[in-house]
Order: C-alpha cells, then structure tokens, then sequence
C-alpha cells in the first residue's frame, strides 16, 4: 500500500491542505503543537471513521469554520497495482457523515457501513491491527526492552494477534461454566414421572362425573327456557297496547298545548291591529321633517372634502421640506465620497509594485533553497566518509602491529604507524573541505532568514492593499446609492410641487362642518323611526290575514282533541295487569340464570381439573425434554473441553514460532541499518534483544545509546514486517512518529542512514519530529507551521 496525495478541507486546525507523497524517506516537520501529527490522523480518519480519531466528530472540524461548511479528507493510495480514492466528509450544522470509495475513477462504494467493510477487507487489518503494521512511536521502541519479561511476552502476544486467541480460550471457559451449570440447574428440577401419572389418570376420571351433572343441568334450562318462551309473547302484547296508550296520552297532551298556544296568536295579532292604526296617524308629520335631507347631506360631503384637501396641503407640504433637505445633505456626502475615493485609488495603485517585489523575494529564497540543499548533500558526502574513514581507522587501531591486512594477508607489522599517519590526512583533508562548506551553509541560511522576514512584511503589505481595495470598492458602492437616493429626491421633489398647484389655495370652517353634521345626525334619526313606522303600517293586510287563519286552526285543533280522547277510552289497557305478568317473566327468568350458573360452576370446574391434567401432561413431556437437553449437553461439555485443551497447545505452539520468526526479521534489519557491521540479533525465551558481536553473544546493555535505539528500531519494524506477512498484506510504508527523543545529531544521523538502506522494503518511509536537523537528512521535507490565527500550514520545501 502507498499513500499518493491527501487532501483536507476545516480538519482540525487545519483549513486547507493538498499533500501530495513520494517515494524515499519523508519528514514532516514543525513545533509541538503545529499539526504534524494531525496529518497522519486524518489519514487514519479517511480509512477507519470516527474510531479513529481523538475526539467525536464535532471535534473534528476546525473551531473556526463557518456552522454550514463541511469538513472533508480525501485520500489517493496505490494497492495491488490498483488506484484508490477514498473520501469522508461531515456535511453542514448536523455534521452529517458522507463517505465515497472510488477505484480509477469509478465509484465502488457510497454507504457507511459498505465503505468502512470494504477498507479493513481491501487492506486486510482493522484499525489496532493497520496501527501496529503501519506506525511506530518513541514510546513504544524502548518499551519493549525495558518491560519485565511477563508484560513484554502479553504486550506482544496483543500486538501479534495471540491475543485473539486467548480470547477464544477465556470464551471457551465460559461456554464450559454455563453448559455445567445449566446440567445443575436441569438435574435439580427432574420430577417422579410414576407419581404423576398416577395423579393425571385421577384428575380424568373427575372430569367424567362433572360431565354427567352439567347435561342434567343443561336438560333442565331446556324446559325452563320453552315457558319463557310463551310468557313473552304474552307480556309482549300487553307491551305494545301500553306502547299506544301512553302514544294517544302525548297525542292529547300536544292538542291541549296547541289549542292554547292558538288563543295566544289570536289575542296578539288583534293587539297589534289597533296598534297599527295609531301608527298610520303618525307617519305624515315625520315624513315632513326629513324632506331636506339630500340638501343638507350634499353640503357635508362638500365640507368634508375641503376638510381632506387642507389636511393634504399641509402634509405635502412638509413632505417638500424634508425632500429639499434630503438633496442638499446628498450632495454633501456625495462631495465627501468623491474625496475618499480619489485617495484610495492613489494608495491601492502601488499594489502591483508591492506584488512584483513579492514575487522577486520568493525566487531569490528558492534559489537559496536550492544551493543550500546542494551544499547538504556535499557535506553528507563528507560527513559519510570521515565516519568510514574514523571507524576503519579505529578499527585498524585495535588489531595491533601482530594483526595481517584482510586484503593482501600480510602483518602490518612497523607499517601500522604510517598507515596511521595516511588516515590523518586523509581526515584532516576532509575537514579542510568540511569548513568552507558549513560557513557557506550558515551564511545562506542567515541571508534566508533575512529574505523570510522581509517577504512577510512585503506579505502583510500586500494584506493592507487588500484591505484598501475592499474600502475602495465599498466607497464606490456607496457613492452610487448616495446618486441615486438623490436622483429620487429630486424626483418626488417636482412630484410633491405638482400635486400642490392641483390642490391650490383651500379654505375649510371647522365650526360649519360641525353645525352641519349635527342637523344631519337629528335628520337621519327621524328618517329611520319614519321608516320603521312605515314598515309597520304595510303589514296591516298581512295581520288581518293571520287573524283569519288562527281561527280555522282554532276549529280544527278542538275537533282532533275529542277524537283523541275517544279512542283512548275505546283501548280498555290495564296497567296491573301488565306489571303482574312482567313479574312473572322476570321469576322465569332468574330460575333460568341460576340454572346457567350453575352449569357455569361445573363447566369452571371440568376447566380447571382438564387445565391441571394439561399441567401434568406438560410436566411429563417437560421431564423427557430435559433428560435430552441433559443428554446433549453432557455431550457438548466433552468436545468443548477437549477444544480448550488444542486451544492451549496451538497457543504454546504459536509463540514458540512467533520467537525466531522475529529474530530473523530484527537481524535482517539491524544487520542492514549497521552496514552489516552485526549479523544476528536474537530474542531469548523472556523475549530480551541480545546481540552478537564478532560470534559472541550479548544483552542488549552492553552496547551504545545510540546502538540499543537502533535495535530497538529494528525489532519495532520486524513487528511490523511480521504483522504486514501474517495478514497477507503488502506493506510498502512505513511511519516512524518522534523516534529520536533527546537523541545528539550523531545518533539522528545514524539511524537516518540506517533507514536509507531499508527503502528496498519500505518504498515510503515518512518521520514525523519537531527536530530542524531532519529537514537536512530527509530527502523529501513538508514543513508544519501554525499562524497568529491558530491555523496550520503545511508545505512541501524538499523533494
């Protein structure tokens, strides 16, 4: 697997970032705090989701967006020849999750679930196990080898995966427990299967006796129910004539009310007939008084309206005043805009100058980028043979005058000295080329420095350019509202004057208007009792027929009253004669329900014994069913024991090849890292590191700081290449997380070179330090910087 580009948009403190990765050795660069770390984070967020991050999701998107923005990572990897991109976004204020899964372009996965399944079976290792393959931290290289020996042998059976299968034996244990106790518990509640039966064949021949009683019941409810039979028809009768007595009672009851109710009417309407009469004397007079009404109502409608002009006169009036004033203050502020703006466009036309010089100051620092990066890769040169030169020099030292030369076998003998004295030179002429090369590196790292600071004050000109191109524009924006606003004055200006030579001179008298509508007031109220009386008086016709009709109905109502009362007497109903047969039906009736309690009771009681026969039944099947569970159960104790014992030996067995598995990669590595100075690390059975130095076998404290961190290194990366090979997974980066510690430059150095040799197996070797000394060892550098604002950088300044 290898990482191609990584893309962040409102990720943690970052706002935006475009990262694009290369081959070879990586470092990512900046201060505690910067942001290194949260690059290799959001990588591990794309992959695995939420669980992979520090925080929930609503930690995930920078503190300083905006609620609607979206935070998004999309990563671009290579794996088994195929292209891979990858992206999951928090969409909007809800912090929707979206996740996308493209392969060479085409879309392969959009859910969730299907996406986050598809990662960990296209990389072959969940989040813990990618952790372990993939990354090593400071903490975990020494950690290792200074554990007890019980803590180093579980840590890196979790690490190794053996941790599954203790789990799988601690499972296996409960599964054990449960089943024994579960054999307990259904041993204890086995029953005498001989004492119930006996207690069911009982229980049946109850039912039997019960059954016999309840249809001599039945029997008798049958008779019971024919007699009630024939007395209800017979109170049914009696029903129906009561049903039309008491009908002719209402009947007689609604004629009396009518009858009444019809006097009534015919006492009213005579009332109102002589009141009619007086009405008619009074209708001339007060048609008399309301014959001017038009006349006066014309002249309060003709005072009204010059009410209403005056009112507007004086309205427009002061409309006129504002609106003059409006334009005079227009012109003002248009002058005062005028001024602004002519000053702006003088400072913002310096703005391509300051651009230019920008753009200068940017090629001059690349270019000492560039030398400064030439003149590193000279000093590594050197500094790479004086430490060849230095070690074959000691080296040579400690075999002594007696020792022969590998390459032609002849005893130094008296030519050690002058070989001595060859290496001398050679260093000291090293050295020689050494110096003039640091002292041009410092100086073009100080003339950096110099042209850094001055590129962002030219930057932070530009910024102020900015700031005064914004005011520039909104000035001008400004000026043209005011234009028009006072384009608009003077347009309803001419519209107000207008209007006031339409309405002209107007003279209103109050006092007139209120005279006026007061004789109008008096008017109309006499001309609505005019109208009311007359309407009045029209319904004298109407009254006199009326009166005419209420006596007919008078007639009629008295004649349907006898007839009524006829043929209630005709219907001869006996009210005791009905109520005594009512009662006789209701005896019949209860003897009928005390008959089905009765059968009730025993039907209640053939229940409950058939319900307690079932129960026994049950208890019996219950019992058999149990005897077989204990049966299986017994029989699944056995194997599950006998999985518990292979379990325990393939754990024992699994280890035992994990041990020199691990020593075969460590050595391979360490014997690359040291230029195959060592050629065996081993593990011993606690799992320490020893080394063996020229064929002699030693613990790991008996060498050098600087020795014991690259073992440890190299016995972090061997559980990675384990990991990556027990997977099936191709491993082809790898990243180290603050490995060097308070390591000096010598020991930086030498792991750095160490790691070169390792890029045969890790194509991509990415260190994440806050150490300046790795951007002149790596190959590739992304530098992590945080501005005044919070927000982290990140740029690619090697390669």
């Amino acid at each position: 697997m290898l990482l191609s580009r990584l893309q962040l948009a409102n990720f943690r403190q970052f706002d935006r970032l475009d990262l694009r990765f290369k081959d070879g050795i990586t470092g990512i660069v900046g201060k505690n705090g910067a942001g290194k770390s949260t690059i290799l984070e959001a990588v591990l967020w794309c992959l695995f989701g939420n669980r992979a991050a520090r925080t929930d999701k609503e930690g995930i998107r920078r503190q300083s967006a905006g609620s609607a923005e979206s935070c998004a990572v999309e990563l671009e990897f290579q794996l088994g020849g195929k292209t891979y991109t990858l992206s999951r976004t928090l969409v909007g204020r809800s912090s929707r999750p979206e996740v996308r899964l493209l392969q060479h372009g085409k879309l392969n996965a959009v859910t969730t679930r299907e996406v986050d399944d598809y990662i960990v079976r296209l990389i072959g290792l969940n989040l813990k196990g990618f952790l372990s393959s993939f990354f090593a931290r400071q903490k975990e290289l020494n950690a290792l080898s200074d554990a007890r020996p019980a803590d180093r042998k579980d840590h890196l059976a979790k690490m190794l995966g053996v941790g599954r299968l203790d789990n799988a034996v601690q499972l296996l244990k409960e599964d054990l427990k449960s089943i024994r106790e579960k054999i307990e518990t259904l041993s204890g509640l086995q029953i005498d299967p001989e004492a119930v039966t006996r207690e069911l064949n009982q229980k049946k021949g109850e039912i039997a006796g019960l059954d016999k009683e309840e249809t001599d019941l039945k029997d008798e409810l049958t008779r019971l129910l024919a007699s009630i039979a024939n007395q209800e028809k017979s109170v049914e009768a009696l029903r129906r004539m009561e049903q039309q007595y008491i009908h002719l009672d209402k009947v007689l009851s609604a004629f009396e009310m009518q009858k009444s109710a019809t006097e009534k009417d015919i006492a009213r309407l005579k009332t109102e007939l002589s009141e009619v009469a007086a009405i008619e004397d009074r209708i001339g007079p007060l048609s008399a008084q309301i014959a001017d009404l038009p006349q006066i109502e014309k002249m309060v409608a003709d005072l009204k309206q010059a009410r209403a002009q005056a009112e507007e006169r004086k309205r427009l009036q002061i409309e006129l005043e504002a609106a003059r004033k409006g334009v005079h203050d227009g012109r003002l502020e248009a002058d005062a805009l005028g001024n602004t703006i002519e000053l702006l466009q003088q400072v913002v036309s310096t703005k391509e100058k300051v651009r230019k010089e920008t753009a200068d100051l940017e090629n001059c620092i690349d270019g000492l980028l560039k030398e400064h990066r030439e003149l590193s890769g000279e000093l590594k040169v050197i500094e790479s043979n004086l430490a060849t030169m230095e070690s074959q020099k000691l080296e040579i030292k400690e075999l002594g005058p007696d020792a022969s030369c590998k390459m032609c076998l002849r005893p130094f003998a008296g030519e050690l000295d002058q070989i001595e004295r060859h290496f001398d030179q050679e260093i000291l002429s090293l050295r020689e080329q050494e110096k003039p090369l640091k002292a041009k590196t410092t100086l073009i790292t100080e003339e950096g420095k110099k042209l850094r600071d001055e590129l962002q004050n030219k930057k932070k000109e530009l910024d102020a350019l900015g700031k005064k191109e914004q005011e520039l524009a909104s000035a001008q924006a400004s000026l043209k509202g005011v234009l028009n606003a006072l384009k608009d004055g003077e347009k309803r200006s001419g519209e107000i004057k207008k209007r006031l030579d339409e309405i002209g001179p107007v003279e209103f008298n109050p006092a007139a208007l209120a005279e006026k509508e007061s004789v109008q007031k008096k008017k109309l109220e006499t001309r609505d009792e005019y109208i009311r009386l007359v309407e009045r008086a029209n319904r004298k016709p109407v009254i006199v027929q009326d009166l005419d009709k209420a006596g007919m109905n008078l007639e009629k109502t008295e004649h349907d009253l006898n007839t009524a009362r006829a043929e209630r007497e005709k219907l001869a109903f006996d009210p005791d004669a009905y109520q005594k047969a009512v009662a006789g039906l209701d005896e019949s009736r209860g003897n009928a329900g005390d008959v089905r309690v009765k059968i009730e009771r025993l039907d209640g009681q053939v229940r409950l014994l058939a319900s307690e026969a079932d129960a026994r039944a049950a208890e019996l099947q219950k019992h058999e069913a149990s005897r077989k569970e204990i049966s299986r159960l017994r029989e699944t104790q056995i194997y599950l024991e006998k999985l518990s014992l292979l379990f325990s030996e393939f754990r024992v067995h699994l280890i035992g090849r994990i041990r020199p598995s691990l020593s075969k990669q460590t050595s391979q590595l360490f014997y690359q890292m040291t230029a195959g100075r060592y050629q065996e690390i081993e593990l011993d059975e606690d799992y320490a590191l020893c080394i063996y130095d020229r064929g002699e076998r030693f613990p790991l404290s008996r060498f050098s700081g600087g020795e014991i961190d690259l073992a440890n290194l190299c016995f972090r990366l061997a559980i990675s290449v384990e990991m990556a090979q027990s997977a099936k997974i191709d491993q082809s980066f790898i990243i180290l997380d603050e490995i060097f510690g308070s390591q000096d430059t010598d020991r930086q150095r030498m792991i750095f070179d160490g790691l070169g040799r390792l890029k045969d197996r890790f194509r991509q070797i990415i260190i994440i330090s806050h150490i300046d000394d790795v951007k002149e060892m790596a190959e590739n550098i992304i530098s992590v910087e945080v501005d005044p604002t919070g927000i982290s950088h990140a740029e690619i300044i090697g390669g």
